[in-house]
């Protein structure tokens, strides 16, 4: 069964006690939702089962099925209802800056709050900023999601879970890495759930959060890992993979296509496939061979080009066209 199935099929209220890595998959997926503008206070906390109801109330377009699916089962789910939801945020900045960022938190009865920052939406500003981690010290969405962590610790007392699908991935390690110690003491564990790494500026072994916090990471994969593999950062000791029953890799990376268990486990792989381990390993080398400044080069190139066509979005139709969808802007 997928997440939606998984919380359709749960009735024991959630707790930090009975939380499990399946719960994790749920949560962290709540970041894709639009959540609305009352849950932008961390100190104003709202029912999930209540905003899920609102929201399908009152919106008449879902940029996919799956999201009215899932806003239905939260509706109706003993496990999730009565969460609390809080400290969203939403913003987007083309103009002046290139930044796409969105994350939420979510309240757990027992002095648990759970951070989900969201992964890269359609918009080609979110993906330039998934390019600029080729060769950025810090790109404008991980400030966010430092600024981020550093509010709630501010003003939420109790311990937290940070976790991150695609490109959120990267901004919690980003955040958990680069918080003050005060504040790692504080987050149990941290998940990046098929999550691009840090370019080569970082140094992250040596690093001292990495250091302070290894014993906390987490790393989820689908088999056939592109995303998760890009940039790799962490030591594969971090990393487990979950069976993903898409039959494409793009779909994979999707994590409402993650499977779980009749036991409400994640359904676990003992390995990556291996032919798309080899290539993201060559990926992986090729990246690191070209100079910081050809990396930025060629995101600015490439993405003037998509200003100059008056791309706004790469829905799946452009990307399923890749490459040969980029060559005919050439």
């Amino acid at each position: 069964m997928n997440i939606i199935d998984y919380v359709s099929s749960q009735h024991e209220p959630l707790t930090r006690f009975n939380m499990n890595e399946s719960d994790m998959f749920v949560l962290t997926a709540l970041s894709y939702l639009d959540f609305p503008e009352i849950c932008s206070d961390f100190n104003r906390v709202t029912k999930l089962g209540s905003l899920a109801g609102e929201l399908l109330a009152y919106t008449s377009h879902f940029r996919e099925e799956k999201f009215r699916d899932f806003l239905c089962a939260l509706a109706k789910s003993g496990r999730f209802y009565n969460l609390g939801v809080c400290g969203y945020k939403d913003e987007h900045e083309e103009v002046k800056d290139t930044l796409q960022f969105s994350a939420v938190t979510v309240k757990i009865p027992d002095g648990m709050w759970f951070i989900s920052y969201s992964g890269t939406d359609s918009t080609v500003v979110g993906w330039k900023e998934d390019f600029q981690f080729a060769y950025m010290e810090q790109t404008s969405a991980q400030k966010k999601a430092l600024e981020y962590i550093n509010e709630a610790a501010h003003k939420l007392d109790g311990n937290f879970i940070v976790s991150g699908h695609s490109k959120g991935g990267n901004l919690a390690a980003y955040a958990s890495l680069f918080a003050d110690s005060s504040i790692q003491d504080r987050i149990v564990k941290l998940y990046c759930n098929d999550s691009p790494g840090f370019n080569d500026k970082f140094n992250i072994l040596s690093n001292i959060g990495y250091i302070n916090m290894q014993n906390k990471i987490c790393c989820y994969i689908p088999q056939d890992s592109i995303v998760g593999r890009l940039l790799k950062t962490f030591p594969w000791k971090h990393f487990k993979v979950v069976r993903s029953e898409a039959p494409s890799v793009f779909y994979q990376h999707d994590i409402f296509n993650w499977q779980i268990t009749e036991f409400g486990s994640p359904h676990t792989e003992s390995n990556p496939d291996p032919l798309t381990y080899d290539f993201m390993s060559a990926v992986n080398f090729i990246i690191r061979n070209i100079s910081f400044d050809m990396k930025k080069d060629f995101t600015n190139y490439l993405f003037d080009i998509f200003q100059k066509e008056n791309v706004k979005h790469l829905d799946l139709k452009f990307l399923k066209g890749s490459p040969f969808g980029l060559m005919k802007l050439f």
